[in-house]
This record gives C-alpha cells, structure tokens and sequence, in this order.
C-alpha cells in the first residue's frame, strides 16, 4: 500500500521551484534526511532521469515518476509534489530532442527489489482515478494529501 510508505516530510503542496534538477534536489534531499536512502540517492535520481525519463502525460497532466536503485535505498518511501507551476521533464521512452513535458505532479520513489513493481503499479491506478487526482491537486496540506491516498486505497 502507497499511504504506509508516506511521511508528510516528503510531501509538498503547491511547491515552488525553478526547474526539474531543484525539485529533485529538493525531494531527494528530505529522503535522505529522513533516513530512508543514503547520501548519494538525490544525485543517483538526477543521473538515472537523465539517462531514463519519467515523464508520463496523463489525460489532463504530466506526472513524472523519479526513482534511483534500490542501493541507495534505505527504507522504502514515497514522495509527492504537487506543483504551483510545471516543470520540465522528457517524456518516458522518448528522445531528447522531442519537446520536454510540462509536469505537475511528481512522485518519487525510494523502493527495494520485486516491491517497485507492485508500487508502480498502484501509483498508476491511483493516477488514472480523476476523482482522486483532482483532490490531490487540490490539496492545501500534505497531511490531507496522505489521508486522500489512504482513502483511496481503502475502497480498492
């Protein structure tokens, strides 16, 4: 389940930033903060997005899904941003010289072996409910944004 993974220390609503690298930067470091991934996670995330996008354009947003591997992970967890203005990210599976995604909402993992898949499945399901994605992006606390997600997975 998604909400056990959750900490509103690694939540953000309506952030602020400039660009894709200081989300990351930003997100990465209160992972590591918080113990659940070792010194080199937010750089290894930097790296990986570079060399593998994330950017998903959903139905009415883009989402990116920003992760390292599992050697810089600790303790699993879950992030998410919800942004007051988009940043940039290439699309998952496309070309660098394609034109960059405007992403809104992005949710960073820190997960360990056969579990990433199972998570980033559950991630998707949640995305693809706009009812709950819309409450999401409405969301004025991170702690409603966890009890939103909980919620959620307590009527799936």
């Amino acid at each position: 389940m998604i909400w056990e993974q959750l900490n509103v220390d690694l939540m953000m609503v309506q952030a602020v930033v400039g660009d894709q690298i200081d989300l990351l930067i930003e997100m990465g470091d209160r992972f590591v903060a918080g113990g659940y991934c070792k010194p080199m996670f937010t750089e290894a995330v930097i790296h990986r997005e570079r060399l593998y996008p994330t950017g998903i354009q959903l139905e009415r947003i883009g989402v990116a899904i920003p992760h390292a591997d599992s050697e810089f992970v600790i303790k699993e967890a879950v992030g998410f941003a919800i942004l007051k203005e988009p940043v940039c990210f290439q699309q998952m599976g496309g070309t660098s010289d394609e034109e960059p995604l405007a992403v809104s909402m992005v949710i960073m993992l820190a997960s360990m072996g056969r579990d990433h898949i199972d998570l980033l499945q559950c991630i998707v399901s949640l995305l693809q409910d706009n009812v709950v994605l819309d409450r999401l992006l409405g969301a004025t606390e991170e702690n409603e944004m966890i009890q939103i997600i909980k919620k959620w997975e307590e009527h799936q």
